[in-house]
């Protein structure tokens, strides 16, 4: 009957009242609680925040010192027999699988940490351009291998980019 004398908002309240109940008796229901109680409530949550916090930081911070520790055994046990983990990460990419060469990076990468913990960088740069050079003459055996060919690119005497 509201609504037909044009007082759609009054019967929306109302509506919404009988359907929620009177707000008034919602407040009354709830017991009141002095400022002091909500600061320390607000306290201790904060407290348990920065606890839960803390925990989980220290927990990270020993799978953080696993994994280093994971690491430095890999990297023993690579420095037993660097010869093989080199030729191993030559078949890996000799293979000419993409999904293989992940794993030939892992054990460059792995190689190339021992070599600078062992304070043989120099080494395994060296290496690193041996094998780039052999994989340049398998991939294109036409190539002199010299640095700054055009040839060696792919590309014409003339520096002409070819093809589509």
């Amino acid at each position: 009957m509201l609504v037909a004398r044009h007082q759609a908002a009054r019967a929306r309240m109302e509506l919404l009242r009988g359907v929620r109940g009177d707000p008034d008796q919602e407040r009354s229901a709830r017991p009141r609680r002095p400022v002091a109680e909500l600061l320390h409530t607000a306290a201790e949550l904060r407290a348990e925040r920065r606890r839960r916090a803390e925990a989980e930081a220290a927990r990270e911070a020993l799978r953080q010192q696993q994994r280093e520790a994971a690491r430095q055994r890999r990297l023993d046990e690579l420095a037993r027999d660097p010869e093989t983990a080199w030729a191993r990460a030559g078949e890996l990419i000799g293979t000419k699988v993409p999904a293989r060469y992940d794993d030939a990076v892992t054990l460059l990468v792995d190689l190339r940490d021992l070599a600078r913990r062992d304070g043989r960088g120099w080494r395994v740069r060296k290496a690193l351009r041996r094998s780039a050079r052999g994989a340049l003459a398998q991939a294109q055996p036409h190539c002199p291998l010299r640095p700054g060919r055009a040839q060696c690119r792919g590309r014409p005497a003339g520096g002409a980019v070819t093809g589509p």
